[in-house]
C-alpha cells in the first residue's frame, strides 16, 4: 500500500520552472519487483491528462528504504501566486499519483 511521506517544494533547479518533490513509501518495494514498477511509473505521465501543461517529472526509487520520490517540474509561468493554492496544487499532484499508483501497482 503506497502512503505519502512528504512533499516539499524544492525551487527552481530548472529555468522556467518551479519544482517539488512528493516522497511516498510503499511497502510492497522491493528488489525483485523494482523494474516492473519502474516502467508502470512511466505510464504516469501519459496518464495525467489534467496536468498537460509542459510539466516534467522525474523518479527516484530506493527499494531497500521502500522509498519512491517523484519530482516534478512545473512550469513558473503557471504557478499560482497564492500559497494556498500553490499547497493545493501540490496536493493535486500527490493524490492523483497514489490513485495511479493504486490502480496500477497496488491491485
Amino acid at each position: 500500500m503506497i502512503k505519502t511521506l512528504n512533499q516539499e517544494k524544492i525551487g527552481q533547479p530548472r529555468k522556467g520552472f518551479v519544482s517539488f518533490k512528493l516522497e511516498f513509501t510503499d511497502d510492497k518495494l522491493s528488489k525483485e519487483n523494482i523494474d516492473d514498477i519502474g516502467k508502470k511509473l512511466l505510464e504516469y505521465e501519459s496518464h495525467v491528462t489534467h496536468f498537460k501543461d509542459g510539466s516534467a517529472y522525474e523518479y527516484e526509487i530506493d527499494p531497500e528504504d521502500k522509498i519512491i520520490n517523484v519530482i516534478i517540474h512545473y512550469p513558473l509561468k503557471k504557478w499560482p501566486v497564492e500559497e494556498q493554492r500553490d499547497i493545493k496544487l501540490i496536493n493535486d499532484f500527490a493524490d492523483d499519483f497514489q490513485e495511479f499508483y493504486k490502480s496500477k501497482v497496488d491491485h
